[in-house]
Protein backbone atom coordinates (compact mmCIF):
# COMPACT_ATOMS: atom_id res chain seq x y z
CA UNK A 1 0.00 0.00 0.00
CA UNK A 2 1.29 3.33 -0.58
CA UNK A 3 2.40 5.88 1.88
CA UNK A 4 0.01 8.58 0.99
CA UNK A 5 -3.43 8.05 2.63
CA UNK A 6 -6.49 7.41 0.00
CA UNK A 7 -9.68 9.34 0.51
CA UNK A 8 -12.67 6.78 1.34
CA UNK A 9 -15.44 5.54 -1.05
CA UNK A 10 -17.21 8.46 -2.21
CA UNK A 11 -20.12 5.95 -2.58
CA UNK A 12 -20.48 4.67 1.11
CA UNK A 13 -17.36 6.09 2.59
CA UNK A 14 -15.39 2.59 3.41
CA UNK A 15 -11.82 2.08 3.34
CA UNK A 16 -10.28 1.90 -0.03
CA UNK A 17 -7.63 -0.51 -1.33
CA UNK A 18 -5.52 0.83 -4.37
CA UNK A 19 -4.60 -2.66 -6.53
CA UNK A 20 -2.34 -3.20 -9.69
CA UNK A 21 -4.03 -5.61 -11.50
CA UNK A 22 -3.30 -7.92 -15.04
CA UNK A 23 -0.70 -5.97 -17.22
CA UNK A 24 0.00 -2.94 -14.43
CA UNK A 25 -3.92 -1.83 -14.41
CA UNK A 26 -4.50 0.82 -11.20
CA UNK A 27 -7.95 0.07 -10.05
CA UNK A 28 -9.46 0.97 -6.66
CA UNK A 29 -11.43 -1.85 -4.55
CA UNK A 30 -14.25 -0.52 -2.22
CA UNK A 31 -13.63 -2.98 1.13
CA UNK A 32 -17.02 -2.63 2.54
CA UNK A 33 -18.01 -5.75 0.00
CA UNK A 34 -21.29 -6.27 1.47
CA UNK A 35 -22.89 -3.18 0.95
CA UNK A 36 -20.95 -1.33 -2.05
CA UNK A 37 -18.17 -3.04 -3.40
CA UNK A 38 -17.16 -0.38 -6.05
CA UNK A 39 -14.34 -1.34 -8.29
CA UNK A 40 -13.09 1.47 -10.08
CA UNK A 41 -10.33 2.03 -12.72
CA UNK A 42 -9.55 4.97 -14.80
CA UNK A 43 -8.72 3.71 -18.36
CA UNK A 44 -7.25 6.43 -20.22
CA UNK A 45 -3.64 7.43 -20.72
CA UNK A 46 -3.73 10.87 -19.03
CA UNK A 47 -4.29 8.69 -15.81
CA UNK A 48 -0.69 7.54 -16.31
CA UNK A 49 0.87 10.28 -16.47
CA UNK A 50 -0.58 11.49 -13.83
CA UNK A 51 0.09 10.38 -9.86
CA UNK A 52 -2.65 7.38 -9.41
CA UNK A 53 -3.35 8.33 -5.83
CA UNK A 54 -3.89 12.18 -6.78
CA UNK A 55 -6.29 11.12 -8.78
CA UNK A 56 -8.56 9.22 -7.05
CA UNK A 57 -8.43 11.68 -3.91
CA UNK A 58 -9.62 14.52 -6.59
CA UNK A 59 -13.37 14.96 -5.90
CA UNK A 60 -16.24 17.40 -7.45
CA UNK A 61 -16.27 19.56 -4.41
CA UNK A 62 -12.49 20.08 -5.15
CA UNK A 63 -10.93 23.40 -5.99
CA UNK A 64 -9.91 23.68 -8.95
CA UNK A 65 -8.36 27.26 -9.16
Amino acid sequence: MPNKELKPCPFCKSKIEMVIGFQGIIFFKCQNREDCGAIVSFDNRNFYKQKPIEVWNRRADNDFN
